[in-house]
């Protein structure tokens, strides 16, 4: 069951929760990658940023997939922003907690 909404993030708070994943840009300066991401749910959007990301974990997720993101709510130009630490696709996380291939 989702316990935290998209319009009920603020900045400070840690978040571990579902969203859709529903837009996707990778980046590249000076050689360092991040990935500027548009998450959303039920309530709402909410932007969100990986910092220093492998274009292995960025091409993991294709837009409309639903993806678990695990990060800390920051705000930038005065809207809330997730800062991402991790990011995988749903169907990863299950096989990861049962430990078997679908």
């Amino acid at each position: 069951m989702k316990e935290k909404f998209a319009k009920d993030l603020k900045p400070g708070e840690k978040v571990t929760e579902f969203f859709a994943l529903r837009k996707s840009e990778l980046l590249e300066k000076d050689g360092k990658f991040r990935l500027k991401i548009e998450l959303g749910d039920t309530s709402g959007r909410i932007d969100a940023v990986w910092w220093d990301v492998s274009k292995e974990d960025a091409e993991q997720a294709s837009v409309g997939s639903i993806v678990k993101v695990r990060g800390v709510i920051s705000s930038f130009q005065d809207k809330p922003q997730i800062r991402v630490e991790r990011m995988r696709t749903a169907v990863r996380y299950i096989q990861e907690k049962v430990g078997k291939d679908m």
